[in-house]
């Protein structure tokens, strides 16, 4: 981005650089890992693997639906929806033969939107948790004990 600002047409970076950056990230992120974060994620592995599963399948059935109704080629109905970095879904897509502008555009509007929705649905939830754990009276039977009879 900032060689387009430069004016520099056609950036040029050898295709290791990008690989080498993803090897120093994923030992960064490696060696964050203790034995009480494996610990904790053993007991979560099957709920993991359902929402690894329900993610990609909700992706490709939005990415079928926008192959369809929105007349996008396949590969850049998949790789707008597979949920994923903006940067990793526009360069692959882009090297397999997807539409960099739609599939930029798709990811653009996730980020934004989860970034919009989120902080109201979390505090929406915290809410209601609380109403319904503090509500006094709740589950002891007693329904007129909640109401003043002046």
């Amino acid at each position: 981005m900032i060689s387009i600002f430069l004016g520099v047409k056609n950036l040029w970076i050898p295709r290791s650089f990008r690989n080498i950056g993803l090897v120093v990230i994923g030992i960064s992120l490696g060696l964050h890992m203790t034995t009480e974060i494996w610990q904790a994620m053993t007991g979560h592995l099957g709920l993991m693997l359902i929402a690894t599963c329900m993610t990609v399948l909700i992706g490709l059935g939005n990415a079928w639906l926008l192959h369809k109704v929105g007349k996008v080629d396949g590969i850049t109905a998949v790789f707008s929806n597979i949920p994923g970095g903006l940067s990793e879904m526009v360069a692959v897509g882009q090297e397999v033969g997807g539409n960099q502008q739609i599939i930029t555009i798709f990811h653009s509007i996730r980020a934004v939107a989860v970034v919009l929705c989120v902080p109201f649905i979390v505090t929406w939830l915290s809410h209601a948790s609380e109403t319904a754990t503090l509500t006094p009276g709740m589950g002891q039977g007693d329904w007129g004990a909640d109401f003043d009879r002046n």
